[in-house]
């Protein structure tokens, strides 16, 4: 009887451990959100209604809300701000979601900004010290600009929230946003997010929320996995591009990301047996294949990559280093990247060797693929899904 009972109990904490990452969500450390949502005129009312309140309650759910973690707080603005939601109101995600579904839609005629992001330090700082250690966030979504009527700068006006420690994440919604004000009110370029419509807000909501709280940004690969992107570019040709990651591997090879497109245009990123971090890309007039040298890179320690691309140009950074390992150019005249309704593989792809490792904090032109894999985002796909694991505390060292 004794032995059973000891069968029983381990099966129970093995299932506990070994909690597949598809049951998790994002957000695994306690949390105090604050949503800052837009509410004047230029926002339909309908998609208010839905769009905007589904993203609220979908994010609220992968911030981990519940009695005794995480808690959330909705401030909307227009000409002003209110906080309807404050911490402590509803506890549970169930009471919270209840208490979106009544928001009511301000209609307002201005968009002040800077009265919103006043009103949510207002609502942190008072809960600073009963909730000493707690991550604190401020997510703001809006689709237009300031009203200077007049208005306070947007760069002093988040200053407060810098400097009481709130990660703040402006997302700007269409095309009627101001990159540079939402730059403003973000203390990184990486907390900045552009989404040309709801429906892309919606399909960007784990990234988003990735970048909130730094989580759920890091898996381990056996080499039988890999993630899939259907449709990975499809509107216009890219100018540009920004990757970034964080790896550790005691393997001498593995495919980072390969994309191509239906003519010759394509981006291949690997490692290879001579430690060497390549880079190829091909805008439709040729191949440029770069490789950064000088840095061990199959010693199981963590590593950091950093690729850049305006145009033809481009440079290689490997673990912070004062300048780029490497530098280059793309032949011919074409400047964009064109692969429409390609698919992008990353850690592998059919016919390349697949990674082996840890990876984490894999952002593409803002994207956190990682993060939308694990939570199953519109056109992702795991080959092998069971064996990516998230990691563990002992991965991350």
């Amino acid at each position: 009887m004794a032995m059973t009972t000891w069968i029983v109990l381990f099966l129970s904490l093995s299932a506990l451990v070994q909690k597949s990452f598809e049951e998790q969500s994002i957000c695994t450390s306690e949390t105090d959100v604050v949503f800052i949502v837009d509410s004047s005129s230029s926002i339909h009312i309908n998609n208010f209604n839905n769009q905007i309140k589904d993203f609220v309650k979908r994010s609220a759910a992968e911030f981990g809300v519940a009695p005794g973690k995480s808690r959330a707080a909705v401030i909307l603005f227009s000409a002003n701000a209110e906080a309807k939601i404050k911490f402590g109101d509803a506890p549970t995600l169930k009471s919270f979601q209840a208490k979106v579904d009544h928001l009511k839609h301000q209609n307002g005629v201005a968009t002040r900004i800077d009265k919103a992001l006043k009103l949510a330090k207002d609502l942190f700082i008072p809960e600073s010290k009963e909730r000493k250690g707690v991550k604190k966030v401020a997510l703001l979504l809006t689709d237009g600009k300031q009203t200077n009527d007049p208005g306070t700068d947007l760069e002093e006006a988040s200053k407060p929230l810098h400097d009481a420690k709130v990660v703040t994440i402006a997302v700007g919604i269409g095309n009627s946003v101001e990159e540079t004000e939402l730059k403003k009110i973000a203390k990184s370029k990486n907390d900045v997010v552009i989404t040309k419509n709801y429906t892309d807000l919606q399909n960007k909501l784990l990234s988003i929320i990735s970048i909130a709280c730094d989580e759920g940004n890091c898996a381990c690969f056996s080499g039988s996995s890999y993630i899939t992107v259907e449709n990975y570019e499809d509107e216009k040709a890219q100018e540009q591009d920004d990757i970034h990651f964080e790896f550790k591997s005691s393997k001498p090879f593995g495919t980072i990301m390969f994309v191509k497109g239906t003519y010759d245009d394509q981006i291949h990123v690997e490692y290879n047996h001579n430690d060497e971090l390549t880079y190829l890309v091909d805008l439709g007039k040729g191949k440029r294949k770069i490789m950064a040298k000088g840095v061990k890179l199959d010693d199981n320690k963590w590593h950091t990559f950093r690729l850049e691309r305006v145009g033809r140009s481009f440079n290689i950074t490997i673990d912070n280093a004062s300048k780029p390992q490497a530098i280059g150019e793309v032949p011919g005249e074409y400047n964009r990247l064109d692969i429409p309704k390609s698919k992008g593989y990353f850690l592998g792809a059919p016919n390349f060797p697949n990674f082996i490792g840890c990876i984490r904090d894999l952002k593409v032109d803002g994207e956190a693929i990682i993060a939308n894999a694990v939570g199953g985002a519109s056109g992702y796909s795991v080959t092998n899904k069971d064996e990516m694991k998230l990691c563990t505390e002992s991965d991350q060292e």
